[in-house]
């Protein structure tokens, strides 16, 4: 997978903190910008990402199950007061 994170705002936006979480039909298996803890990966904290600024993340993962998987990507900062989600479905054969 390849996660981008874009600031579509006009403004720096501050303490940015990505986890992606997978289910069981998916098995992260390497990234070499987060941590792995079994079905999620922690992505270091951004200070700040500035507007129209873009981080990627890469992560390798394995199917381990056949069937449907919905992951998720979550998004905290400090201007927003409840997180930012995105699911993305993916099939495993």
């Amino acid at each position: 997978y390849t996660i981008k994170v874009t600031n579509q705002g006009f403004a720096d936006i501050h303490t940015v903190k990505i986890v992606a979480k997978y289910e069981a039909r998916i098995t992260p298996v390497s990234t070499p910008q987060g941590k792995i803890s079994g079905q999620e990966v922690d992505f270091p904290v951004v200070a700040t990402l500035g507007p129209k600024q873009v981080i990627t993340y890469n992560v390798v993962v394995k199917g381990a199950k056949t069937g449907d998987s919905r992951n998720k990507i979550i998004l905290t900062c400090e201007e927003l007061t409840s997180p930012v989600e995105e699911t993305e479905s993916t099939t495993v054969y």
